[in-house]
């Protein structure tokens, strides 16, 4: 501060000098003037060459010590400490690390700094004269310098990698992303030299002690420095002012082994190693050190290494969301997780397995995937081409598969691979699951070009059935199955009481009760039942067709679905069934026959009632009273309406009859017609449905993605644009985007595609769900203009 002063003064006098005018008056005062000039000026030129020869005196440079314990090497400093006698030999280096907070440039700034503090208020408190320090002129550009190398250069840093991993992620050149990883790996070295903060597996770092020599040397250099720098490295080092200056330099030089020691409080589980670890290194803390570590941690003097370990578990324990968020993340970190190349992987992944991706929790050890590489894949039958390679959830193995195809048809190299791996999981103690997939990240340019499109490898994951097929609990699915009983009952009652004069029957009948005192309600139910039982009915056949599949597979590969739940509607009762699977099929064939069985046996069921219905609705007369349905929704299917049309004439579904109108019709054709729209529903490539696992047998899991979307998008609008007056479709996109959203769980076997005949009628099924859903759209709007 003393040193601004000066300066200010210089400028004055100078500034007085160069005023002729003022000269002029007063010519007894410019000798007196250039003489205080001289002296200020004299002041400043001893002052440079005082602190030049006092900073000489504290020579601070940076050497790397070996640590024969850790085997690897770590930054250090040295004090050299000149010898005040001339001619005197000076002493030799000692190795100690850097003053906490103090480099050669803060050194060199702030020693003057300090000493005219002292000069200018002798008298003052330490307080006063720490305070005048912080707010010095002069140091305010040198912490600006300081904010900006500690905290704005790394920010720098972290956006360029950030810009570096993202043009990583977005490239699909192999070459390309070589070398952005090589310059991320740089990078990331580069900021993990650079900071203060050091990582490692063990709570003790193998610090050597403090010499008697060293500490001397240290309180000499340290002692040397003006009281106000002393005071802030005690401050720095957390000690009060009374506390020494030697428990000061023993703090600072045992930071690496305190901060280790720290750390033990997030660290879960603590295992036996890294417990006998924290002992070794609070052990070999000066008792001092250990005294002041204890006290920090709310413990006395002399506290045990076991002590405190508790007392840091235990002081962990916290109810505040940021500090249970700051264990888990500490806890659960995973050093793979900033791996660019694991991200790439894993995003992939996740997008069409996230059922694996699912598992990243208890995803399994590299221990157990080398034991499953090592007893699992014989070099007969499947030559490992890399490392297990890490995602999500699991592990890749990439390899080539050395078997062939039978030559009658019968298996070919992908099923009989798989069912080798297979048996040889079962008796192994391995709590391991594995899928043979393409993988799913997509081909670089380079692949592309030389045609390598289909990559197979494995995915291991870990054997939990309960969490890797959602398994839902027991009650929630009984509830949404009455949920869906009591509305389809309630439908079926709904279309009797929509009929005005089977409304009309029903009031008749209950004011007859109140003098009779009996109610008969038989003629209501032979309406309404057929409906109900039918309904259910054509679930049940829909289920059979499941069951039939999944029991043919399950002689080979235990296929196996778990039982349905039926899922409530608002506009046709039922909305339709979910039949989620509990182990992988062996292979896409599988899917797809388990897919096709349910919706196909409940067609097979849905038809005949419906034109037996429709038949005997044509022959009733027109005084017998039936159950009603909106013509609006038998509008909605192009394959019923056609029907209904056929049978009782054009004019029951013409346009202008009003949104209240119906169509009475018999219960048999009611159900047959609900039937079909559920089934055809059912069909839809959307999520887990059975239309999304057709899709995935047939496109792919990538193709179905993009179907998925496109038919969700689709859906939306039509029923936005006004051609699904009953909005069956929205509520049903509606459904499936909640419940239904994911791509199915993986099957054994997904390299394999489809054969002809499974390809076929899945061509067909596409012709068939057309007609009978979006092509009644098409005649919704014809209608309309007519």
């Amino acid at each position: 501060m003393d040193l601004s002063l000066t300066l200010e003064k210089i400028r004055r006098l100078e500034t007085k000098l160069e005023n002729r005018r003022w000269l002029e008056k007063n010519p007894d005062k410019e000798q007196d003037l250039k003489k205080q000039l001289h002296n200020l000026q004299l002041k400043i030129r001893k002052k440079e060459d005082t602190s030049k020869d006092r900073f000489d005196s504290i020579r601070i440079t940076n050497e790397k010590e070996t640590e024969s314990s850790l085997n690897s090497r770590q930054p250090e400093a040295k004090f050299q400490v000149a010898s005040q006698e001339s001619g005197k030999k000076k002493k030799k280096p000692l190795p100690k690390v850097p003053l906490a907070g103090f480099d050669e440039s803060d050194l060199k700034l702030y020693i003057p700094i300090a000493e005219d503090i002292n000069r200018m208020i002798p008298n003052a408190t330490l307080e006063e004269k720490l305070e005048a320090f912080r707010t010095a002129p002069e140091l305010q550009e040198n912490f600006q310098k300081k904010i900006k190398r500690m905290i704005v250069e790394p920010l720098q840093e972290l956006q360029l990698l950030e810009s570096l991993k993202q043009k990583y992620l977005d490239s699909s050149s192999s070459k390309e992303k070589a070398n952005l990883k090589r310059e991320i790996d740089r990078l990331e070295a580069r900021m993990e030299n650079d900071t203060p903060f050091k990582y490692s597996d063990s709570f003790y770092c193998g610090l050597r002690p403090l010499s008697d020599e060293e500490l001397a040397a240290r309180v000499d250099a340290v002692g040397s420095l003006p009281d106000i720098l002393v005071s802030i490295y005690k401050q720095r080092n957390g000690l009060r002012e009374e506390e020494s200056l030697e428990l000061a330099i023993k703090m600072d030089y045992y930071e690496p082994q305190l901060q280790l020691l720290g750390q033990a409080g997030f660290v879960e589980p603590l295992t036996d190693d890294l417990r006998e670890s924290f002992n070794k290194g609070y052990d070999s803390l000066p008792l001092s050190v250990q005294n002041v570590f204890s006290a920090r941690n709310g413990l006395e003097s002399g506290s045990s290494a076991e002590q405190v370990l508790n007392q840091l578990l235990r002081g962990n324990e916290s109810t505040d969301p940021l500090m249970k968020g700051v264990k888990e993340a500490a806890s659960s970190s995973e050093p793979e997780y900033n791996d660019i190349d694991f991200v790439d992987r894993s995003r992939f992944l996740e997008e069409f397995y996230p059922a694996i991706g699912s598992m990243e929790g208890e995803h399994p050890s590299r221990v157990d995937i080398d034991r499953f590489v090592s007893e699992m894949l014989d070099k007969k039958t499947f030559m490992v081409t890399s490392k297990p390679e890490r995602v999500a959830g699991g592990y890749y193995i990439r390899g080539v598969n050395l078997l062939l195809d039978d030559e009658d048809g019968g298996f070919t190299a992908a099923d009989k691979l798989v069912a080798e791996v297979s048996k040889k999981l079962q008796s192994s103690d391995l709590g391991l699951e594995f899928f043979y997939i393409l993988d799913p990240s997509p081909p670089t340019d380079e692949e592309l070009e030389f045609g390598s499109v289909n990559r197979p490898l494995f995915v291991v994951t870990s054997r939990n059935r309960t969490k890797f097929y959602s398994l839902a609990n027991p009650s929630t699915k009984a509830l949404i199955t009455i949920s869906g009983l009591l509305t389809t009952f309630f439908f079926s009652v709904g279309a009797c009481a929509l009929n005005p004069s089977i409304s009309d029957r029903f009031t008749a009948a209950l004011d007859s009760a109140t003098s009779t005192g009996v109610v008969d309600l038989k003629w209501l139910s032979d309406m309404f039942l057929p409906i109900f039982m039918a309904t259910l009915g054509i679930q049940l056949s829909h289920e059979v067709g499941h069951r039939f599949v999944a029991h043919k597979y399950k002689v080979y590969n235990g296929t196996k679905n778990r039982l349905p739940n039926l899922i409530p509607s608002i506009t046709t009762g039922l909305t339709g069934t979910i039949t989620p699977l509990k182990s992988p099929p062996p292979n896409l064939k599988c899917l797809f026959d388990f897919a096709v069985a349910g919706p196909l046996a409940g067609l097979t069921v849905s038809l005949p009632l419906l034109l037996v219905g429709l038949e005997m609705t044509s022959s009733i007369d027109g005084n017998t009273q039936l159950p009603v349905l909106p013509v609006d929704l038998v509008r909605a299917s192009s394959l019923g309406g056609g029907m209904v049309q056929f049978f009782l004439g054009n004019a029951v579904l013409m346009k202008d009859q009003g949104a209240a109108a119906m169509i009475a019709l018999h219960p048999l054709a009611i159900a047959g017609f609900l039937g079909c729209m559920v089934n055809s529903l059912a069909l839809l490539p959307l999520g887990h449905t059975d239309g999304g696992r057709i899709s995935i047998a047939m496109f792919g899991r990538r193709g179905a993605f993009v179907v998925k979307l496109f038919t969700t998008l689709l859906l939306c609008a039509v029923g936005l644009v006004g051609l699904d007056q009953e909005n069956i479709l929205l509520i049903y996109v509606l459904f499936a985007s909640i419940w239904q959203r994911e791509l199915e769980t993986p099957m054994r076997n997904e390299v394999d595609e489809l054969d002809f005949i499974r390809g076929l009628t899945t061509k067909l099924d596409l012709h068939f769900r057309a007609s009978c859903l979006f092509s009644a759209m098409m005649s919704a709007a014809i209608l309309r203009r007519n």
